[in-house]
């Protein structure tokens, strides 16, 4: 087992961090787990300890057939989770799984026979990572098997630094999917749009475009991009976009409350002008301003 020092354990926080912002994998965070406690899984579950139903959320190391049963039937045989009362414990407590029942009476129960001796589930360490309700309760669980020793103070000092960051990230995770979702939302109804919208952020760089905007940049009618910045067919078209946008920019930042917003840029295939608008969008929505061709 790699020595739990400092550095260690800050590695692995940042790595949870990053899985919470889609950077890296929430079972990266737990294969991390498993070297450092010589562990042969380790999963985020939620609990349910008044019905005894528990769902897997992300694991690492536990084969695949063990979660299937264990989803299926044994986790309502769990030795320490149906073990755990309602309310019994706040979150970002740790509870080494000896405290509940003995190692000898997981050998002896209906759990070991079935799953945990071909396994490798006959020890556990429990971090409670959130208690939304006294019956309720997000955790991360770290097992061994037969051959490998109790889980120590230190094994439970490493998952007790580690629960408090897990709470946050959990959180962050969870807002962070509202605002995909809304996000989501947003780009389909903008596709729906025949406009072409463009939204740009308060250094002019294109953050997203509509399908419209992307075809009308596709056929290179107009309208252009270099080094993420709208381009016209001219030099002048192209200032005359930049004008109208950082005008926008300023009105949305509140530097200025009136200037541009409007220009006629050239069209090459058919002599038709594009007109283009620049409407400033609220500071909550990080002074972008959204740029319209139609």
């Amino acid at each position: 087992m790699e020595r739990l020092d400092d550095a260690v354990v800050w590695r692995l926080v940042g790595a949870i961090y990053d899985a919470a912002g889609g950077a890296a994998p929430w079972t990266a965070v737990l294969e991390t787990v498993c070297d450092l406690l010589g562990a042969t899984g380790a999963h985020l579950l939620h609990f349910d300890h008044r019905q005894l139903q528990a769902s897997v959320a992300v694991a690492a190391r536990t084969d695949p057939d063990a979660l299937d049963a264990y989803g299926r039937h044994f986790h309502r045989l769990d030795p320490w989770g149906t073990r755990v009362k309602p309310g019994a414990f706040a979150a970002e407590t740790v509870v080494v799984g000896a405290s509940l029942v003995s190692f000898e009476n997981v050998r002896r129960s209906e759990f070991y026979a079935g799953l945990g001796r071909r396994y490798g589930i006959s020890r556990s360490l429990i971090g409670v990572i959130e208690a939304p309700s006294a019956n309720r309760s997000a955790i991360i669980s770290v097992n061994r098997g037969d051959a490998a020793e109790e889980f120590d103070g230190e094994a439970a000092r490493l998952i007790g630094a580690l629960v408090p960051h897990l709470r946050r990230a959990l959180a962050l995770h969870r807002r962070l999917a509202v605002v995909r979702a809304e996000n989501d939302g947003l780009a389909a109804a903008l596709d729906r749009l025949r406009a072409a919208i463009v939204l740009v952020d308060a250094a002019r760089n294109i953050v997203t475009m509509n399908r419209a905007a992307d075809e009308l940049v596709a056929r290179q009618n107009g309208l252009g991009i270099r080094d993420r910045h709208l381009r016209g067919e001219t030099s002048e078209a192209t200032a005359a976009l930049d004008r109208i946008v950082t005008d926008a920019i300023a009105i949305a930042q509140g530097r200025t409350a009136a200037g541009s917003v409007r220009a006629a840029l050239p069209k090459r295939s058919d002599g038709r002008p594009l007109e283009a608008v620049a409407l400033p969008l609220p500071p909550a929505d990080r002074a972008a301003a959204r740029a319209s061709a139609s």
